[in-house]
């Protein structure tokens, strides 16, 4: 019995309810949705297509992290599937794929994949980064299992998320995926890969997903100390520079860090660029 716990900001979910209640599968699931103060406009959309489920709307908005312990105290099975609002089922046999998945003391990530078409220039880098990052087979997420997790599209024994939970003092974009991941892996509790994706709606204009990225390079400031570092590349590559070396990207971020930001959100896509950015704005971003 899955308990689907679709957590709702700004996105409307018609498609991804009716897909969900068309699917082929003998398991028994309750629908469980919660908006987390969504502008009106989508909140009627919503309404409409939620009689027949757990549907709860927040008077304030408390954040990716805080909404998603919150469904503890919405759903009745032991197990619980979490689906982003801007998802959409790619098989008729994805329910049933995880049904198949029940384990205790497990949890069973899906993956995600992209259009295969650039939906809009304005689009691009959100698809590319998504493609050549996120979307990943089985095969390459099993061979780093938890720094492979992502919060999109993924079944978790209840009684696990009971003792391992989100870390609430993430309350704005970024990297509650990465550390939820972190403290899986800190208390042994295994992942499975499943070949199970969901495609992902819903893409960040260039400059959203610059910003974003920002935010989410804030939020990894905060939790730097301790072991975490060791489990993101970004953290761990700069714990191991010298000071010289951060001076050195320092100044070449204060010099290029502007040029490459708009270069990229013109449309231009490069890995290489897009890790020195990152790794220039958290060094300068850093109180030392």
């Amino acid at each position: 019995m899955i308990s689907i716990c679709i957590p709702v900001y700004n996105f409307d979910i018609s498609n991804l309810v009716k897909a969900i209640e068309k699917q082929t599968t003998n398991v028994v699931f309750e629908l469980v949705v919660i908006d987390d103060a969504s502008d009106e406009v989508f909140k009627i959309e919503n309404r409409k297509l939620l009689g027949n489920h757990k549907y709860v709307e927040l008077p304030n908005n408390i954040g990716r992290s805080k909404i998603r312990n919150l469904f503890k105290s919405y759903v009745q099975y032991s197990y619980m599937l979490f689906m982003d609002c801007d998802s959409m089922i790619q098989n008729d046999d994805f329910l049933q794929k995880y049904a198949n998945s029940l384990v205790p003391n497990v949890v069973v990530y899906g993956g995600r994949i992209y259009p295969d078409i650039l939906p809009s220039k304005e689009q691009f880098l959100s698809w590319k980064y998504g493609i050549e990052v996120e979307s990943k087979s089985v095969i390459k997420r099993n061979q780093e299992p938890y720094l492979s997790f992502m919060t999109n599209n993924f079944l978790i024994d209840s009684a696990v998320f009971e003792d391992i939970f989100f870390n609430e003092g993430i309350d704005t974009y970024g990297h509650e995926d990465t550390f939820f991941g972190y403290e899986l892996a800190q208390n042994k509790i295994k992942i499975i890969h499943l070949e199970n994706p969901v495609l992902n709606l819903d893409l960040e204009t260039n400059e959203r997903f610059f910003v974003k990225n920002e935010t989410a390079i804030a939020n990894l400031i905060k939790l730097q100390d301790g072991l975490f570092s060791n489990h993101v590349r970004l953290l761990s590559y700069y714990k191991k520079m010298n000071v010289f070396q951060k001076i050195i990207v320092k100044r070449l971020f204060n010099l290029t860090g502007s040029l490459i930001r708009k270069k990229m959100i013109a449309g231009f896509y490069s890995t290489k660029l897009l890790n020195f950015y990152k790794l220039g704005y958290l060094i300068k971003s850093v109180k030392n």
